[in-house]
């Protein structure tokens, strides 16, 4: 314990504290570089440990005398193999002990690089605890080093870039033994009951065991840039809203350019509509005016047509007589006295016998007056006899 040595029974309690540049050395063994604790029921809270080294030095020569610690030439120096825990050692802690929101950092020992947990009596929770760049100069753990798989439970753990320098001895975890509880049936099994929640930037391989079962490989996920994961839930709940605000925007524009289209379409349907309505009533009533004012004029042309040849005659009348259409035709007197069957006659135009007509009458007027909707003349046949009647007004 190069700061604390704690060893007893009872209640333990380490908060709000700062353990910095703390050295636990010796010749021969050396546990804890911060705290040593053994016993009891210990709670450790809001703490940091920064620098924490335990170290082994002066290790003497056969022949007695001391090797300085600077002097790195003697290759009896590199070895730390009986230093355990850089910054907490853990030996017999009792059930309910647990570490919260503390942090290792830079710390160094021959094996578990910032814990050691040598024996305890139950499960100890290690929750919200972050292991940055520690190291194992010897042995396994660059964070954290337990003799069994039964004694460690960790929550929510980051790992950031910790060490076991010898190589495949686990750089975040290593472990001596594997329980044998009854609970632990595969080596799946382990691996939820150690680690729930956590995240490392180590390289691999992050977790080993002393054994047949070595080094595995995925069992604590990528920690994704080392961004805390309510941050992330932030950001992807956020894309979220972002993408869904984009896609109600363009549903939005959608339904307007939508409903705009189909009112223009009514409009220019309802305007059509009208159009036509007042260009079919126009068209009736020119045709009708035309057809009648056309009519008249061609009536009274042919009454003094009629008239001149009756004074030049003497002999033919005018005798208006009503056809079956209700238009009124100028009869010759004659037609009723010279008969002759040869001559095609026109029942639905006089009333009473058919009547043979002269041979010398003057030829009735039908050209027809320019249509006032079309402007061009309807055809005119010979049966079509009715002053005005060009077809379109039928």
């Amino acid at each position: 314990g190069g700061a604390l040595y704690v060893q007893g029974s009872g209640e333990h309690t380490i908060k709000d504290c700062q353990f910095s540049s703390c050295i636990a050395q010796s010749d021969t063994i050396s546990e804890g570089g911060s705290v040593y604790i053994a016993g009891g029921t210990n709670y450790v809270k809001d703490v940091s440990f920064k620098q924490s080294t335990a170290l082994i030095t002066n290790i003497p020569h056969q022949d007695g005398h001391e090797i300085d610690q600077s002097d790195s030439s003697d290759d009896t120096f590199t070895d730390q193999s009986q230093s355990f825990g850089g910054a907490i050692m853990i030996i017999d802690w009792q059930d309910q002990s647990f570490i919260k929101d503390t942090s290792f950092k830079d710390c160094v020992a021959g094996t578990g690089g910032a814990v050691y947990i040598n024996s305890v009596d139950k499960l100890i929770s290690i929750q919200d605890v972050t292991f940055s760049q520690n190291i194992a100069s010897v042995g396994g753990g660059g964070a954290l080093f337990a003799i069994d798989t039964t004694m460690v439970k960790l929550h929510n753990c980051k790992f950031k870039q910790n060490q076991a320098l010898l190589g495949f001895l686990g750089n975040d975890l290593h472990f001596e033994q594997v329980g044998t509880t009854d609970n632990h049936t595969s080596i799946n099994q382990f691996q939820y009951n150690i680690i729930d929640g956590c995240s490392s930037s180590s390289i691999e391989p992050r977790v080993c065991f002393s054994g047949e079962y070595g080094c595995q490989l995925g069992w604590i996920p990528d920690s994704y840039g080392n961004m805390p994961a309510w941050s992330i839930v932030v950001i992807v709940l956020a894309s979220c809203i972002f993408c869904a605000v984009i896609v109600g925007l363009c549903l939005f524009c959608c339904y307007k350019l939508l409903k705009q289209c189909i009112k223009a379409g009514k409009e220019q349907y309802q305007q059509g509509n009208q159009e036509n309505d007042s260009g079919r009533g126009q068209m009736y009533r020119s045709v009708e005016e035309g057809s009648n004012g056309s009519s008249r004029k061609q009536y009274d042309n042919h009454q003094m047509q009629q008239n001149q040849y009756n004074k030049q005659q003497g002999n033919f009348v005018q005798n208006p007589i009503p056809n079956q259409n209700g238009l009124v035709v100028v009869v010759p007197e004659r037609l009723y006295t010279q008969q002759n069957s040869n001559f095609p006659t026109y029942p639905y135009q006089m009333q009473g016998p058919p009547q043979q007509l002269p041979q010398n009458l003057p030829p009735l007027n039908l050209q027809a007056q320019q249509n006032p909707v079309y402007g061009f003349h309807p055809p005119i046949t010979q049966q079509q006899m009715s002053f005005g009647k060009d077809g379109l007004a039928q």
